[in-house]
């Protein structure tokens, strides 16, 4: 494109977007998000804390003011102690409070944001400067594909810590790999130490992203001995202060040890509706949150088919696909060196993804308080450096397309709530919704409130939010009839239905409701029963949707799809039952 000067027209981009999105961050206006997304709350109390008492001891005092300040409580706040209660630190890493607390002591709402968008305005800008030596003048418009044409700029929108450790790992790749040959300076040297550092911050953070600090091995010019000196210290340094920290204060060597709560209005607050003499007791009760050793080493994490469908939902999954949320990531692989060293950064991509397989094989993504996939965003930033070569403006344009058809939600929407009006994310689209697989390892995806449960040997997970647990205003009463859902007539409910065993056939039970009848999609009514009372319809299902491991049982679990309508009138939600069938009777069931 002869009519466009990319050396400036590309940066002109780059900067247009970020400035836009330092606009929509200040001008967002959250105070009709219901509450707050994820590890919000325990982010920006400690952020405070650090802002107002340079500290990050949680007291009265930091949950006096959190409420007066955001005019509601803590939600999801969680607190570690290392010995039983008598100080109560924040439990999450000290780097992202830290980096932020400036920012919250002088914009309390918004500064959480504005740092974010800073901070990956500085990662973007190193990162496009270091990759114009390699593919050209069209570097910062890479960068711009790779951070807006992706779900990575939503989370500039939450005070969160995950868009933090993408820029941290831009920012270090950045240094590292900006180093030209010949003998180092100490500005050199110095840049090394700080790309060892915060790559040490990241697998603090989750030493599943310790992989990353592979590829300096590999890609440090010649002479290394020095470069690697260098990154190593700064490694080892951050380490030890990070330990440092988190033992003087918290009795704990990292921020995921020792005891671990977390509190919400359900379960009240220490100093607030329980004495922190009472921690102990409260563990006790609700448990204790911290990742243990035994935990990790419990079940078959290494199940072929656990891995396999993993593998599978990583990739194109409709709520967390890599290749559907963070599909300019082929723009590096496809621009990717053949014979750099370069390529320790898949091996390293490799190894943390197995490593986040490992440690979270039911939550690999981040858990119901994430765009697409939060694991994967420090990840992310590999691929902008496997560029090697330059690529052609169009294929920008064709991934940038590409990617509208799944994140234009995002596009419109980054500035909503998480999930929409029905309980449903908001930013996974239509096409997504319609066209790729439910991820059926993971357990925290679904509709808000429609959790999963077991009932009659059967493990249930509606995948909407239009069956309800059966009240008082249904059909019948959940208090004599464990299991039974409610659904409005004319509506229809979404199931994934779980066995141990292979499961043919399952009934299920209308409680009342005389004039509805069952309307099955993925499943065949072979026969009913006469009772008014309790009509049982015996249902042939369908086949299997997947078979592997979940966190329910480590063995394998038969998953199967089920759609049910209820057809006819009904004043009040239908009240209903799944229950398995061991054989097939000769006859109706009664």
């Amino acid at each position: 494109m002869p009519w466009i000067d990319l050396r400036k027209g590309s940066w002109v981009v780059l900067g247009a977007l970020l400035v836009g999105l330092l606009w929509a961050v200040v001008s967002a206006d959250r105070d009709d998000w219901p509450t707050f997304v994820g590890d919000e709350a325990t982010y920006l109390m400690a952020a405070d804390s650090l802002a107002r008492d340079f500290d990050l001891i949680y007291g009265k005092r930091d949950y006096d003011r959190f409420v007066e300040r955001w005019k509601r409580t803590p939600e999801g706040l969680i607190l570690l102690s290392g010995d039983h209660g008598a100080h109560m630190t924040f439990s999450k890493p000290f780097f992202y409070p830290t980096f932020i607390a400036p920012f919250v002591w002088l914009a309390p709402h918004k500064g959480a944001q504005i740092a974010n968008v800073l901070l990956l305005a500085l990662a973007a800008t190193m990162s496009a400067r270091t990759l114009r030596r390699w593919i050209g003048p069209s570097a910062p418009l890479l960068i711009a594909v790779f951070v807006f044409s992706s779900a990575a700029f939503g989370y500039a929108f939450w005070a969160h810590a995950d868009l933090f450790l993408l820029s941290l790992a831009a920012i270090s790749l950045s240094l590292v790999f900006s180093d030209p040959e010949g003998q180092p300076t100490k500005l050199g040297l110095f840049k090394w130490a700080i790309g060892g550092a915060l790559l040490a911050a990241l697998a603090f953070s989750r030493p599943f992203y310790a992989p990353l600090l592979i590829p300096a091995a590999f890609c440090a010019p010649r002479p290394r001995l020095p470069r690697l000196a260098s990154f190593w210290a700064g490694t080892l340094l951050l380490i030890f202060a990070s330990l440092t920290v988190h033992k003087t204060l918290g009795d704990s060597w990292t921020s995921y040890d020792g005891q671990r709560a977390a509190f919400s209005d359900e379960t009240g607050y220490p100093e607030v509706d329980f004495p922190s003499t009472e921690w102990d007791a409260f563990v006790y009760r609700w448990g204790n949150l911290a990742w243990r050793t035994d935990a990790i080493r419990s079940g078959n994490r290494l199940s072929v088919p656990l891995w396999l469908w993993n593998g599978f939902y990583f990739l194109a999954g409709r709520h967390v696909g890599v290749l559907v949320y963070f599909l300019p990531l082929l723009l590096g692989l496809a621009a990717g060196p053949k014979d750099s060293p370069r390529w320790a950064l898949t091996v390293a991509v490799v190894a943390a993804v197995a490593g986040v397989f490992y440690l979270r094989p039911f939550n690999f993504f981040g858990g119901g308080a994430a765009i697409a996939n939060r694991h994967f965003l420090p990840i992310y930033p590999a691929f902008w450096f496997l560029a090697a070569g330059p690529l052609k403006i169009r294929w920008l344009a064709v991934v940038t397309l590409v990617s509208g058809l799944f994140l234009w939600p995002l596009w419109i929407e980054a500035d909503e709530y998480l999930l929409g009006a029905d309980g449903r994310s908001r930013f996974v689209s239509p096409i997504a919704n319609s066209a790729l697989p439910f991820e059926t390892t993971q357990r925290h995806i679904g509709p808000s409130g429609s959790e999963d449960f077991q009932a009659n040997g059967l493990w249930i997970r509606p995948l909407g939010p239009e069956v309800g647990v059966a009240g008082p205003e249904s059909s019948e009463s959940l208090s004599h009839a464990p299991g039974t859902m409610a659904l409005a007539s004319e509506a229809t409910a979404h199931f994934l239905v779980g066995s141990e065993e292979r499961v043919g056939h399952i009934v299920l039970t209308i409680l009342g409701s005389e004039s509805v009848v069952p309307d099955i999609e993925d499943a065949e009514a072979l026969s009913t029963s006469t009772d008014p009372a309790q009509r049982r319809f015996l249902l042939r299902l369908g086949p299997r949707r997947a078979i592997h491991p979940t966190w329910w049982t480590w063995q394998n679990a038969h998953l199967y799809r089920l759609d049910i309508t209820f057809r006819g009138v009904s004043s009040t939600p239908v009240a209903f039952s799944l229950s398995p069938l061991e054989s097939k009777p000769e006859s109706s069931p009664d």
